[in-house]
């Protein structure tokens, strides 16, 4: 097989038909929940297998991305003619603002002028914004885009990238557009709204030879894929904690114009070399006592009787119900469940009142129940943000300089967001997303001066092995992975005071 290399896709030039075949095959994925749709039976009965083709059969194109894979595939059989021209760079790492970047950081950095394209999966706290920025030295006569999705990131990228490259940054955003620069930085929605409507930033997207992605777990999306195609970019970097697997199609579609995973910097290496504070993590076992089958039947006396319903299979009623099923769980055996939130309130208040606290949820009435418990009892010091929140940074300020002791956050902690001095962190909402759960401990891995612990609290879900106890398997199985300090506790109080035992040797389990 015989294919041309350009900056944003590779055509196939020549190849036997088994060997086009193969390449078809390598790049079809199954769309999640597909088989889980309306439609999914009914064009199973025309001969759809449920996947996506992320390759153009018309022009036998694929992304730039996919190269890696394909070569990893057919080996010494593949032929590349490339058509990329690659641009001279130091082959010293410069020192930044006086700070000399890590051995992994410098890994990073050369891998990208080696493979052109890549994913850079560094755990939160790794420094991933001083990779961008060494790539910014190196490649200083080169223009280049950065790509953010939150005003907090995108804050925090410009203000590190301006002070370790000493050039001016310019922006792309809904009220600012300043691209005579070298460096941009862009909001994703902003630019994706731009290209084709502002001559300026058209202009620029032409000479950008340079596309890096922050959070690139989120590459995967139509908005992003849409910029990516549109500039000539002869490097991509994507950089991100936790990247989806390549067998997914969430994988497959990040990769489809950054390329393959580079470097994997994990928990583990961050916190034995002291980068990252040493997660102490502790489950509290909560039992509940959920009747699922009279949800079921709640659940399916509420379904709305219209043409939507009575066209539904069996199967897909039943799929319906499971889903409502489960949210109910969630409304009723965590957000509004008064013992598990009297617990979290304990933990906060009695356990560690000596330390910052940071509890993270996903819902704002359950941050709003806890919030109003919180305050009964601790006053002004105690904050919740959320998306919508009018004074975000004002509270985190408040939260970094020991104003305030307690900070709930929605799911805008979850990336990016800068919240030091927390000494402990609660996780109140449960789950199971791989990709969330790390990215929430992350924002408690930050370095301290003092104890380089952080206290972790979780959640033991026990329902009879169902929805809560399932994902709570899960999780377990992600710290165990991640080689985290776990450990089985349970909640008491004795003579008014609130103390931790240990589950296992109190014999609840």
């Amino acid at each position: 097989m015989t294919v041309s290399v350009w900056t944003t896709d590779v055509r196939v030039e020549d190849c036997l038909p088994l060997e086009w075949a193969e390449l078809r095959d390598l790049l079809r994925v199954e769309i999640k929940g597909i088989k889980h749709s309306m439609n999914y039976r009914a064009l199973a009965a025309k001969g759809w297998d449920g996947k996506k083709a992320l390759y153009n059969h018309r022009t036998r194109t694929f992304g730039i991305g996919f190269l890696p894979l394909i070569q990893r595939y057919f080996g010494k059989e593949l032929t590349l003619i490339e058509k990329r021209k690659p641009v001279t760079y130091p082959f010293k790492m410069p020192v930044l603002a006086g700070v000399e970047l890590r051995d992994y950081q410098k890994e990073a950095v050369f891998s990208v002028f080696e493979n052109y394209n890549g994913l850079i999966e560094v755990a939160t706290n790794g420094g991933k914004t001083m990779c961008m920025s060494g790539i910014c030295r190196c490649l200083h006569t080169e223009n280049v885009l950065i790509l953010v999705h939150t005003q907090e990131l995108f804050d925090q990228v410009r203000a590190s990238v301006a002070n370790f490259t000493g050039e001016p940054v310019g922006v792309i955003m809904a009220n600012d557009v300043f691209v005579h620069t070298r460096i941009v930085i862009g909001m994703v929605q902003t630019v994706a709204k731009r290209i084709g409507t502002m001559k300026e930033v058209d202009e620029f997207i032409d000479k950008v030879n340079v596309v890096m992605v922050d959070e690139a777990h989120h590459a995967g999306s139509a908005t992003y894929r849409r910029i990516l195609r549109k500039t000539f970019a002869t490097y991509r970097i994507g950089f991100s904690g936790t990247i989806p697997d390549i067998k997914t199609m969430d994988g497959m579609q990040v990769r489809e114009y950054l390329g393959d995973v580079l470097i994997n910097v994990k928990n583990k290496e961050l916190i034995e070399r002291g980068i990252s504070a040493k997660p102490v993590m502790r489950m509290l076992l909560f039992r509940h006592d959920i009747d699922y089958d009279m949800l079921k039947e709640r659940v399916r006396a509420q379904l709305p009787m219209d043409s939507s319903v009575a066209m539904m299979t069996p199967w897909q009623i039943n799929r319906m119900v499971v889903q409502e099923v489960y949210r109910a769980a969630v409304e009723e055996y965590i957000v509004n469940n008064v013992l598990r939130n009297a617990q979290i309130v304990s933990v906060a208040v009695d356990v560690h009142p000596d330390r910052g606290i940071l509890i993270t949820l996903d819902r704002i009435d359950h941050g709003n129940i806890l919030y109003a418990a919180l305050k009964e009892k601790l006053g002004d010091q105690v904050a919740f943000m959320w998306s919508d929140s009018v004074s975000r940074s004002g509270e985190l300020a408040a939260f970094k300089d020991g104003r305030i002791r307690v900070l709930i956050v929605t799911s805008l902690g979850d990336e990016g967001l800068d919240i030091s001095r927390v000494g402990c962190l609660i996780l109140a909402s449960g789950k199971k997303s791989r990709r969330q759960i790390l990215q929430r401990i992350g924002r408690g891995l930050r370095r301290k001066d003092d104890d380089n612990t952080v206290y972790v609290y979780d959640f033991y879900d026990v329902d009879g092995g169902n929805h809560l106890e399932k994902h709570s398997k899960n999780r377990v199985a992600i710290y165990r992975a991640e080689e985290f300090d776990l450990s089985l506790m349970c909640l008491d109080v004795s003579e008014g005071k609130v103390i931790l035992r240990d589950a296992l040797t109190a014999g609840l389990v």
